[in-house]
């Protein structure tokens, strides 16, 4: 596995990691914010809009839904 690398742009801090396949792996949760698929809750707090992040995203052969771990 390949050193963790961060992106930023002032708002978001965004970690990406390359695996030994060459795939990567990154906080989908982040990555949504920082493109603006959130909303702020009744809370107050930012949340991911994960149904939009699904419909944008998600290849359909994969099966497999992005969700918060």
């Amino acid at each position: 596995m390949q050193k963790i690398k961060s992106f930023t742009d002032g708002y978001i801090n965004l970690p990406v990691r390359q695996l030994d396949n060459g795939s990567i792996q990154f906080d989908a949760e982040q990555a949504a914010i920082g493109v603006g698929i959130s909303q702020i809750a009744k809370s107050g707090n930012e949340v991911v809009r994960w149904e939009r992040v699904n419909n944008i995203y998600r290849p359909p052969e994969v099966g497999m839904q992005i969700k918060k771990r």
